[in-house]
C-alpha cells in the first residue's frame, strides 16, 4: 500500500485522474468505487477521502479533468463563420461524446449532495464552454439582449446534448439515424429563426 507522502499533491492527482479515466475508457461510472480506484493506484480508500474530502469531490475532480479535455477538443477556430463556428463546436461535442462515453455520461450524472454546492471553480468551467458559444451567437444576433443570449445558448446546448445522449446510447431509433446529421438540421432549424 502506497504513503501519501510517496508522491507530491500533484503527482497524486494526475494518479488519480489517470487511474479514473482508464477506468472509464472502458467501463460505466457505476462500475468506480472509492475502493476500486484506491486499489487501481494502489493506495488505501481513507488516502483518497483524506486528500479531496469525500468520494463525491473526488468524482467532482475527475469530471473537472473531463471538462477540461473537452474544452481542449473544442478550441474555437476564430476564422470560421458564426455558424459555422457554432457547427463546429457542436460536432465537437458530439464526437467527444462518442469518444469518451462514460466520462462524458459521468460529469452530468453525479450528483453533489444537497449540503453541498458545486465549487465556483466547476462552475466557471461550464461558463467557459457555454461562452464559446455565446460569442457566436451574439455575432449572429447582435441585438439580443445579454440574459436572452444566455437562454439561448443553453437551450442550443441541451438540443445538442440530448441528441448527443441518444447517440451514445445507440437509441435515435429511425434508419440510417445519424446524429451528426440531425445536429446539423437543429443548428439549421434554431439558427434560421429568430429567438423569442
Amino acid at each position: 500500500m502506497g504513503r501519501r507522502n510517496d508522491h507530491s499533491s500533484e503527482e497524486f492527482d494526475q494518479m488519480v485522474l489517470q487511474a479514473a479515466w482508464g477506468h472509464l475508457q472502458e467501463n460505466s461510472a457505476d462500475s468506480l468505487s472509492l475502493r476500486k480506484l484506491a486499489g487501481l493506484i494502489g493506495y488505501a480508500p481513507s488516502t483518497l477521502v483524506s486528500t479531496y474530502g469525500s468520494y463525491s469531490l473526488l468524482l467532482l475532480r475527475v469530471n473537472g479533468h473531463t471538462l477540461e479535455l473537452l474544452a481542449q477538443a473544442l478550441a474555437p477556430d476564430p476564422q470560421l463563420p458564426p455558424r459555422e463556428q457554432l457547427l463546429h463546436l457542436a460536432l465537437g461535442y458530439l464526437q467527444f461524446a462518442r469518444q469518451h462515453p462514460h466520462a462524458f455520461r459521468l460529469v452530468f450524472e453525479h450528483k453533489m449532495p444537497q449540503s453541498q454546492g458545486l465549487p465556483v471553480s466547476f462552475t466557471r468551467q461550464l461558463e467557459g464552454l457555454f461562452g464559446r458559444i455565446e460569442g457566436p451567437l451574439a455575432a449572429l444576433q447582435p441585438g439580443l439582449a445579454r440574459d436572452h443570449l444566455k437562454l439561448y445558448a443553453r437551450t442550443l446546448w441541451a438540443s445538442v446534448h440530448g441528441i448527443c445522449l441518444l447517440d451514445i446510447d445507440d437509441k435515435l431509433f429511425f434508419e440510417g439515424g445519424d446524429g451528426q446529421a440531425m445536429v446539423a438540421t437543429l443548428l439549421g432549424q434554431m439558427l434560421d429563426k429568430e429567438p423569442s
